[in-house]
C-alpha cells in the first residue's frame, strides 16, 4: 500500500522539482536528476519517520508533526543542495517554491475530491 501512495508522490514532486528549479535557478534540471534527488530525500525521510512514529506513539501526534516537518524541509533542503551544486539558500527557496506549487496545484483537488459534490466527506 506504501509504494502506491509513495510512486505518485515522487514523480509528482520531480516534476514540481523541474518547474522550480527552471523558475528559480534558470536552469533545466534532467528528469533523472530530479527524480532521484526526490527519490533520496523521501527515503531518508521515511528512514527518519517510521522509528520516530513508533517512538512517539499515537498520543503524541501533535508532537509527532512539530519533530517531522522541520526534519523533512531540513532534509530535502540538504539533498537539493547537494544534488543540484547550489548553495543552501537557494535550495531552501527552491523547496518553498516546489512546496508551493503542490499546495497550489494539488490541495484543490484534494478537497474537491474530499468535500465536493458526492465527495468522501459529504453526505
Amino acid at each position: 500500500m506504501f509504494i502506491f501512495i509513495m510512486v505518485p508522490y515522487v514523480l509528482m514532486l520531480t516534476v514540481f522539482l523541474r518547474a522550480a528549479t527552471k523558475w528559480i535557478l534558470k536552469r533545466d534540471v534532467t528528469f533523472g536528476l530530479a527524480i532521484g534527488t526526490v527519490s533520496l530525500a523521501q527515503i531518508l525521510t521515511c528512514i527518519i519517520y517510521f522509528p520516530l512514529k513508533q517512538m512517539i506513539g499515537e498520543d503524541g501526534t501533535t508532537a509527532f508533526i512539530l519533530i517531522i516537518t522541520p526534519v523533512s524541509v531540513i532534509i530535502h533542503v540538504l539533498i537539493i543542495a547537494k544534488m543540484l551544486e547550489i548553495s543552501y539558500k537557494r535550495s531552501f527557496i527552491v523547496f518553498v517554491v516546489m512546496s508551493s506549487i503542490w499546495l497550489v496545484i494539488i490541495l484543490p483537488v484534494i478537497l474537491i475530491v474530499l468535500f465536493g459534490n458526492g465527495g468522501y466527506l459529504n453526505p
